[in-house]
């Protein structure tokens, strides 16, 4: 049987790959990277194991939504890779607002530097600044949205709901 929770983290990644996608679609950037929020916060709750599952599902899913990836499963790995990154960071207890900005851009540079090794080897330009702005939205954003997301975590935790 599937939990809420697990409904809920599912429901947040497609909202988050969806709008990220669209916006991109639309020609706004430097566009934080959404779906990595929600593994980064799912990590931050549930350790390396559980962030590199939902970081393979999220790949997944973002591998499966136009225009697609790279390379058929690049992405599931990279968002593995970055929700155990992010699961290292599990803390017990109320932890400082600075620490969430750390742990996403720690997890937020992994990423976004197996995109640009994915890049360098199938020869494609590489745009820097893009690069950079990516990763500095994401953690901005993150600094704010992944405290309120690790929240609703403890609340569904707190009323038994998961």
């Amino acid at each position: 049987m599937i939990s809420v929770r697990s409904l809920v983290r599912l429901a947040l990644i497609l909202v988050a790959a969806l709008g990220t996608v669209t916006l991109g679609a639309r020609g706004f950037a430097p566009l934080p990277d959404l779906a990595l929020l929600v593994v980064v916060a799912a990590a931050l709750t549930a350790g390396p194991l559980g962030g590199a599952s939902l970081g393979l599902l999220a790949g997944w899913i973002i591998d499966l939504m136009p225009p697609g990836g790279v390379l058929l499963g690049s992405s599931a790995l990279m968002y593995a890779a970055a929700g155990a990154l992010a699961g290292l960071g599990r803390r017990e207890g109320s932890v400082p607002g600075i620490w969430f900005a750390l742990v996403c851009a720690a997890s937020s540079l992994v990423l976004e530097a197996f995109r640009v090794f994915l890049g360098l080897s199938s020869r494609a330009p590489i745009d820097w600044s893009a690069s950079a702005l990516r990763v500095l939205a994401t953690v901005l954003t993150g600094a704010v949205l992944v405290p309120l997301l690790v929240a609703g975590e403890h609340w569904l935790t707190r009323r038994r709901i998961s």
